[in-house]
């Protein structure tokens, strides 16, 4: 009969078809230790057979536990047996009697108190030198004697493990010895003796000379095992494009690495189970350990240096980070600091091919990849039996993203001194960090499930946690992103009209153009405000993926609005020298949109010219506000801004993040550790810092109150400030118009309307011929050069308000003045007179308005039915001169 005969493999449908089983299971004739993991396995196994309990099961784990419970009254019957006796010999050596029936409490209380009475020798005041000494010899000799025992076991340990070096339960057994006198020497003698210390110190010279021999010596069989096996083949160790279809390869199956695998884990076990090492961190119930407690604790994440990994899975994965090692930690040219795409994109390839091994098992009795069934392969609890399965749970995708994510770590943490000196090599790093962190929780499902639930380690954590490494990107990305705006608005087409999606210039079109062949309006915007949104674009794509909110509002403040902020104040800049100039003198303006002319007249200002000058801040301010509108309503955003209204109002990230709420300007020096401190502490660490301590006191000063109700969105504020240059625009882009076609209206206007000319009443000239009026036709003729561009440049959101104000003003202002040009008196108008202005009304200025329908762009608007910016009736915005001809 065989070992597996007398020990059959207890496996969860034997238990249920036989429950006799269970006592063989639970009371095996073993050594102490392997009853305990055996009991460990019965408990994991109980709580799923209970759940199909029969009435046979039920009989046999009562008889299991009436046996315990024999056994454990058997030995306590036994300890106060052993116990009397003592008493016993106690009392006869302070000449005294004790009878055995007597109350064993009261003997106990009686000795305490003898313990606790001043000795023989204490009481005599001149004990005699011999005597003293006769006791201090005696002292030495007990301590010597138990030194020397426990030197004696530690010998019978150490020739065990000599004389079996191929035995790891004996092995194993020595090293437990050798652990558990370590642990008892102290209590051995008493403290402060120099025998007990060097005694000690030998035990644990000698169990630590063991450990490190086993472990040595378990890791080469386990190297030569996998040797034997062929791996890792070529496929696993350089996967690339000519091994992409290749055949699975398997661990399991060879009794060889089973063992040595088998060897090497028990070894870590125990080890952890003596805390000589940190148990692993992928094992989720060890077999050493039986408390709830353990399984409940949460794990370190993989790739962190507090995760433990398996020893066996270390050597298993050797042979592919020394390839790794060997081409990018060497002086190999493929390790460069400006390519940190090619070790990144090596090492998760590395992960998906090695992935199959790793494949987790759903439940500790399911199948698993071939490292978690290596893993369950443990030494039986009887010294003859060979291997059987043990039923753990291993985390083996945690090992597979440990083996991969802790050498990047490292490589990082080295690279790091020397890119945090160069701004643009640190921004591509970080950039493939982080690329690299998002394509692993896209490839591999487990990344974000492992460390039950906390998820891998982020790469791009390893830089942005470091202040110092962070600042040094922030304060790149700024200066580049500064350097490259001013670049652009310096170069000579900053403000050209182009395509906001292709920034592609937009051809100004002739009205002599059909309709056919004129092109429906695209998202139409000055260079450099595209640009600008671009560059924006670019930067929130880099701070998107992080997780941190400290990090992403860092970007906004320091980066995005100060960018914001600049080419808002040209604007406004512009729009301040433009009205100026308009009004009073011409100026030269280097940087802003147009460099005037110094001379005396305004031509620059005037006409087309300043008609598109205004347009394009316009457009400007248009553009960039509509960005921000689509930004603030986008999920990054709003999630965003929910978490800063969820902190303290009083909190610096609350207030930097909303500036209407206190001062925006802060040096990047102080704004990480302010942010970080406002978010642990809130107000009360930013009321410690400046400038923010002063101007939040007087905003509390002046009763300003922070209600969660002002604020809405992260872009607020900015979106305020563009839509008051907009209204600005429009308004200057509507005086700008109407007073130059009042400037030529000024002859109509001072017409004689209470008199008839006899020109039109002569018969050689018709009536009819003389309309619209001579007086009236360069200020309609201006009109319509001014509309007419206006409708080539704004597109329709921005065309209809503009030319419905402009329609407006000079209809107002001809009946002001041509009607009513004095408050209490009317014009007076002869009936042929009151027939020349309704005339010039129908023939003249609506007759622009209609006019306008026959522009290129505004046909194309027709024919695709699509808005056009001047309404359904062009004639409509000009409703009050109608009317008022019509009475008149």
């Amino acid at each position: 009969m065989t070992s597996q005969d007398i020990y059959p493999a207890y496996t969860l449908a034997k238990i249920r078809k036989e429950p006799a089983l269970l006592l063989d299971y639970i009371h095996p004739p073993s050594s102490h230790h392997d009853h305990q993991i055996a009991t460990t396995d019965a408990d994991v196994r109980l709580v799923s057979l209970l759940h199909h309990a029969t009435p046979e099961t039920t009989e046999v784990l009562d008889a299991a536990v009436r046996a315990e419970h024999e056994d454990t009254m058997t030995q306590l019957q036994e300890a106060e047996s052993l116990l009397r006796e003592h008493v016993a010999t106690m009392f006869q050596a302070r000449g005294q009697t004790w009878d055995d029936d007597e109350d064993l409490s009261t003997a106990l209380e009686q000795i305490c108190a003898w313990a606790s009475l001043p000795s023989v020798s204490s009481v005599d005041k001149h004990p005699s030198t011999a005597h003293t000494q006769h006791t201090e010899e005696l002292a030495e000799l007990y301590m010597a004697r138990a030194c020397t025992q426990l030197l004696s076991e530690m010998e019978e340990a150490q020739h065990m493990a000599t004389q079996a070096p191929d035995d790891p339960q004996k092995q194993l057994t020595a090293l437990r010895r050798l652990a558990r006198l370590a642990d008892e020497a102290p209590q051995r003698g008493p403290d402060g003796s120099p025998f007990l210390a060097r005694a000690l110190a030998s035990i644990v010279q000698a169990r630590d000379d063991l450990f490190r021999g086993l472990i040595s010596k378990y890791k080469l069989a386990l190297r030569h095992a996998l040797g034997s096996i062929h791996w890792p083949p070529p496929e696993y160790e350089n996967p690339n494009q000519e091994h992409r279809d290749h055949a699975p390869f398997h661990l399991f199956g060879s009794a060889s690495l089973s063992m040595a695998w088998a060897d090497l884990c028990e070894l870590q076990f125990v080890a952890a189970s003596l805390q000589l090492c940190s148990p692993p961190t992928c094992i989720r119930a060890p077999a050493s350990v039986s408390s709830v407690e353990s399984i409940q604790a949460i794990p370190a994440k993989p790739g962190t240096d507090e995760y433990t990994p398996l020893w066996a899975v270390n050597v298993l994965m050797e042979p592919l980070l020394l390839r790794f090692r060997y081409h990018f930690d060497g002086a190999r040219p493929t390790n460069r600091l400006d390519k940190p795409e090619w070790f990144l994109s090596h090492m998760i390839s590395l992960l998906k091919v090695n992935s199959v091994l790793f494949e987790p098992a759903l439940d500790p009795w399911s199948h698993g990849g071939d490292v978690a069934q290596l893993t369950r392969v443990r030494h039986d609890v009887s010294i003859e039996s060979p291997l059987r399965e043990r039923h753990i749970a291993v985390d083996a995708p945690s090992e597979l993203l440990h083996a991969i994510l802790h050498p990047l770590r490292l490589k990082i943490q080295a690279s790091m001194p020397r890119l945090a000196n160069d701004h643009a090599l640190l921004a591509h790093n970080i950039s493939q960090f982080i690329t690299f962190d998002s394509e692993l929780r896209d490839t591999y499902a487990p990344s974000i499930t492992a460390s039950q639930g906390q998820g891998a380690v982020y790469l791009a954590d390893e830089v942005l946690e470091n202040d110092a490494w962070f600042q040094a990107w922030l304060d790149g990305e700024r200066t580049f992103t500064e350097e490259r705006f001013n670049t652009l608005l310096q170069a000579p087409g900053a403000w050209a009209l182009v395509q906001a999606d292709t920034l592609d210039t937009e051809e100004e079109a002739t009205t002599e153009e059909s309709d056919v062949n004129a092109v429906v309006d695209t998202d139409t915007t000055t260079r450099c405000a595209a640009t600008l949104m671009h560059m924006l674009t670019s930067i929130t794509e880099r701070y998107q993926p992080l997780h941190s909110l400290i990090r992403r509002c860092a970007f906004i403040i320091q980066v995005q609005r100060p960018l914001l902020r600049q080419f808002l104040d040209r604007l406004i800049r512009h729009l301040d020298a433009f009205e100026t100039m308009s009004t009073a003198f011409s100026r030269a303006l280097p940087g802003d949109i147009a460099s005037l002319s110094s001379n005396a007249n305004t031509d620059a200002v005037r006409g087309v010219n300043g008609v598109t000058r205004v347009a394009k801040a316009l457009l400007s301010a248009s553009y960039v506000k509509r960005q921000l509108e689509e930004w603030a309503e986008s999920s990054l955003f709003l999630n965003m801004a929910h978490e800063v209204v969820s902190l303290d109002h009083s909190s610096p990230i609350y207030r930097l993040m909303f500036p209407k709420h206190g001062k925006e300007d802060m040096d990047s020096a102080n704004l990480i550790s302010l942010l970080q401190r406002g978010l642990q502490r809130g107000a009360e660490a930013a009321a410690t810092f400046r400038p923010l301590s002063k101007s939040f006191k007087d905003e509390t000063q002046d009763g300003y109150s922070l209600a969660s109700d002002d604020v809405s969105g992260i872009w607020d504020e900015y979106l305020s400030k563009f839509d008051s240059v907009v209204t600005r625009s429009t308004h200057a882009l509507e005086r700008l118009t109407v007073s130059e076609v009042l400037e030529l209206l000024k002859p109509y206007i001072l017409r004689r309307w209470d008199k008839d000319e006899d020109q039109e009443t002569s018969e050689n000239e018709p009536f009819e011929n003389s309309i619209p009026s001579k007086e009236l036709v360069p200020a309609l003729a201006k009109l319509t050069t001014l509309l007419h561009h206006i409708v080539q440049i704004l597109p329709p959101m921005l065309l209809l308000p503009v030319y419905r104000h402009i329609a407006t003003s000079l209809s107002n202002a001809v009946v002001e003045r041509i009607l009513m040009p004095n408050a209490r008196i009317s014009q007076q108008f002869t009936p042929m007179q009151a027939k020349r202005f309704r005339l010039d009304v129908e023939q003249g200025w609506l007759h622009v308005a209609k006019e306008l329908l026959t522009h290129p762009k505004v046909a194309a608007r027709l024919s695709s039915n699509i808005p056009t910016g001047l309404g359904r009736n062009p004639e409509n915005a000009w409703r009050l001169l109608i009317d008022a001809a019509q009475q008149l």
